[in-house]
């Protein structure tokens, strides 16, 4: 195929000669003919004799010949520049496609590889982007995830739907586990037929680890939160609640359902009805906010329970950010106490 390739090349480059060529073999020809065939005459005579009976007609095929190739010539040199245009727009677009920093490829309706980018044939353990085609993801290095690929290349081209930004993870050629966030779209020609899958890829395996860790710390934090018997509560800096464990709750009564939209005022609106000393807590609230001091403070409740609460800056690059408040039930103690001094008082009664 490439020696056809390189001949088709060369006679392209070189029609014009080619039709001088056969001119001149036709002259020759057509004297040779003349002469032996038909015995018109000596071969040198009706070569170069110009009162020749048929020299005039080899003029006339000559000149066709000679005028036929080079428009042969005008017609290829501007296929060869069409050609030429083309395929520095094809390495224009492979040299995008291999710079941009995602994987992208795209497949036949029968989910066999047409192409991809650099980056997309070393994931698939691959030289170069010219190897991946004609290909099936079974004979890739995630094999083990063919199907699940496929499956959703067959849902995009069936639906016609695009399928955008969804995890999936990918075993690579050396056997280790990534994941990808992935974007699948159908190609569609002019008329709006579907003839192929175009799809582009990153890998996300880093964010996922971090996602992972992050999530790790938060259930740490609730399981440390939840642990605890006093009621502690983490507020940013405008005072808004970020985090409450169920002691908190139980505590003050809140319903679950104003836990859950952690909106401060409303529970404000619970709690201060409670309080005894409602309004000397809401006057150091307001004194400690955006401050970096601990405050340590009681609160009496109605119904005869004291709570004592303890509040502590959170500190980021020595800005405040927020405050963790505890609170503890006190009244149990305080009970102890009013019945040891109550001992005390009266001796006679032990």
């Amino acid at each position: 195929m490439k020696s056809l390739s390189r001949l088709y090349r060369i006679i392209s480059d070189y029609v014009i000669w080619l039709g001088l060529v056969l001119s001149v073999f036709y002259w020759l020809l057509d004297a040779f003919i003349q002469s032996y065939l038909f015995s018109g005459g000596n071969l040198s005579e009706l070569i170069f004799r110009p009162d020749s009976q048929s020299i005039w007609m080899r003029i006339l095929v000559s000149f066709i010949l000679i005028i036929s190739s080079a428009v042969m010539q005008l017609v290829i040199n501007k296929l060869n520049k069409a050609e030429e245009a083309m395929k520095e727009s094809m390495q224009f677009l492979q040299l995008v496609l291999d710079t941009i920093p995602v994987r992208v490829f795209w497949k036949t309706p029968d989910l066999y590889y047409l192409g991809c980018n650099r980056l997309f044939a070393r994931d698939a353990g691959l030289e170069s982007p010219e190897e991946i085609v004609g290909k099936n993801d079974y004979q890739l290095g995630w094999k083990e995830q063919a199907e699940l690929y496929r499956a959703d290349d067959r849902q995009v081209f069936k639906t016609r739907i695009p399928k955008l930004n969804f995890e999936e993870p990918q075993t690579t050629p050396d056997g280790q586990r990534i994941w990808l966030n992935t974007s699948k779209v159908p190609l569609t020609d002019p008329s709006g037929k579907t003839v192929g899958i175009l799809g582009t890829y990153e890998e996300i395996s880093n964010r996922k680890r971090w996602e992972e860790a992050l999530r790790e710390r938060e259930l740490l934090l609730e399981a440390t939160l939840e642990a605890s018997d006093d009621g502690i509560v983490v507020v940013d800096d405008k005072g808004q609640i970020k985090a409450a464990n169920n002691r908190l709750v139980e505590f003050w009564g809140i319903p679950r359902e104003l836990v859950e939209e952690k909106d401060t005022d409303k529970i404000m609106k619970f709690i201060l009805p409670q309080m005894e000393n409602a309004e000397t807590f809401l006057e150091r609230l307001h004194q400690s906010r955006g401050t970096n001091f601990n405050i340590t403070e009681m609160i009496r409740m109605k119904d005869g329970r004291v709570f004592e609460a303890h509040a502590r800056p959170l500190l980021k690059d020595k800005k405040v950010i927020g405050r963790v408040w505890v609170f503890r039930d006190n009244t149990p103690r305080l009970q102890g106490e009013d019945t040891a001094r109550s001992f005390s008082r009266h001796p006679a009664a032990q």
